[in-house]
């Protein structure tokens, strides 16, 4: 993994944050970790919502690309978005690093939204759990969906080892990514079985009615910034 340098890339940094997830996930088939500014479904999901709420005239959605998406795998080759984070180098200034949060938030309540709407009776998937990184430190914060509006709180610090001397720092962030690992399994279960069960309400949608049953659609006020393509 190499230790920490003032001077470590995006790329540096990303690389040596994937290697201590990828083994805390390791025995996880069913969670994918994806990384290098992958793009979020749901964040293009809810550019259309804004798009159709307010006739506006852009003809494309964009996905915002993500630094590592955290995905649930299912049995149809398929994936539900969990969570995402994201990463910066220590070189990134602290405007950066507030516009890196900010977008973090917004895509984690595109996610949240998502989530929330496959049952909105299901307490689980009201909240979700995201980090931000920034050089060798970072934050792992939980989203919640209360009654439609969605508060962000950070739970813990983790830190990675910048010398042999810091090593100790390493016992309380393994302790905080493994407990993300057991909320992210469990939140991508429950994604999948409320998914399965509003795929079997649409096949008999046409013949009965399932209106006591159905969920209401993505409402939430998140607006992705627009970015230049070429």
């Amino acid at each position: 993994m190499g230790f920490y340098h003032d001077t470590d890339t995006e790329a540096n940094v990303l690389r040596r944050f994937m290697t201590v997830l990828s083994c805390i996930f390791n025995d996880n088939t069913n969670i994918k970790l994806v990384e290098g500014e992958t793009t979020s479904a749901c964040t293009k999901r809810i550019q259309r919502v804004n798009q159709a709420l307010y006739e506006t005239r852009q003809s494309q959605s964009w996905g915002r690309k993500i630094d590592i998406l955290v995905k649930h795998d299912q049995a149809n080759s398929e994936f539900i978005e969990l969570s995402s984070l994201e990463v910066k180098p220590a070189s990134a200034g602290v405007a950066v690093v507030k516009e890196q949060q900010n977008k973090n938030l917004r895509t984690n309540g595109a996610i949240l939204s998502y989530l929330s709407s496959l049952n909105p009776s299901c307490r689980a998937l009201q909240t979700t759990a995201a980090i931000d990184f920034v050089g060798a430190a970072g934050y792992v914060y939980i989203m919640t969906n209360v009654d439609g509006i969605f508060y962000a709180r950070q739970v813990g610090l983790i830190m990675l080892p910048k010398s042999r001397s810091t090593f100790v720092d390493l016992i309380k962030t393994l302790d905080l990514l493994f407990a993300f690992e057991t909320f992210a399994v469990n939140l991508g279960q429950e994604a999948q079985a409320a998914l399965e069960r509003r795929e079997s309400l649409d096949n008999i949608c046409e013949v009965v009615n399932v209106a006591h049953e159905n969920t209401p659609s993505m409402d939430h006020a998140i607006y992705i910034t627009p970015t230049r393509h070429k």
